[in-house]
């Protein structure tokens, strides 16, 4: 079936779509937290303040995990798990079920690194940093698939209207508490933690599609 899994790749069960469900667990898992166990909950496992050494330690790589599951309010839950569900749809439609909750592990990972270099401590939280890893890792997937051996009609389609609504998150401007939208993309270039998860995305991606396309052409094995 074409929506459920990309016809141009060899469906083995690890990169299987096993119906989305990859997808619909990550949205389920970070509105039941906030619903059970509120905002802030991963401060019962403090790590204190950090420096640039802290980031190659045990408990704040834990901590930055963590925090990419923990959320404000309502808004900032709801909206971070809507902008999640359509990149994270076809994601898991072209990376399979597997595939979606390992980019998910590791938007958690390189993103909170990465803010926490930047900021120098841990006490940041919400999904939004996962969020533009996924649109640059998504962003640089696109391009690539306009090559002859792989283009097709459903993955441009989609992928553009997935582009389409990446720019309209990007231009959200209101954070937890209020709504309103600016025409230039305010919520990657005006937030720390946004940019420096979309620039990990972008490398990453650019590293996966590069080796992509190298094996492809036989220069790597």
């Amino acid at each position: 079936m074409k929506f459920v899994d990309d016809k141009n790749k060899d469906v083995k069960w690890w990169n299987r779509n096993y119906f989305y469900i990859g997808t619909i667990a990550i949205v389920l898992l970070n509105i039941l937290l906030f619903a059970f166990a509120g905002d802030r909950w991963e401060d019962s496992y403090p790590v204190g303040e950090g420096n640039w050494s802290d980031i190659f330690y045990f408990r704040p790589t834990i901590r930055a995990l963590l925090n990419a599951f923990s959320h404000s309010n309502w808004q900032h839950v709801l909206l971070n798990m809507l902008c999640f569900a359509g990149v994270g749809l076809y994601m898991e439609r072209k990376k399979g079920t597997f595939g979606i909750l390992l980019y998910v592990i590791l938007g958690a990972y390189f993103s909170g690194i990465a803010i926490i270099a930047n900021n120098l401590f841990v006490s940041y939280h919400g999904f939004s940093g996962v969020n533009y890893f996924l649109y640059a890792i998504l962003i640089i997937d696109y391009f690539f698939s306009f090559r002859k051996e792989t283009r097709n009609k459903t993955n441009i389609i989609w992928g553009a209207i997935i582009l389409a609504l990446i720019y309209l998150a990007m231009c959200f401007d209101g954070g937890t508490s209020t709504f309103g939208f600016k025409w230039y993309p305010v919520d990657l270039m005006t937030n720390m933690g946004h940019y420096s998860s979309f620039v990990v995305g972008i490398v990453l991606g650019l590293i996966i599609q590069t080796t992509r396309t190298l094996a492809a052409k036989g220069k790597i094995k």
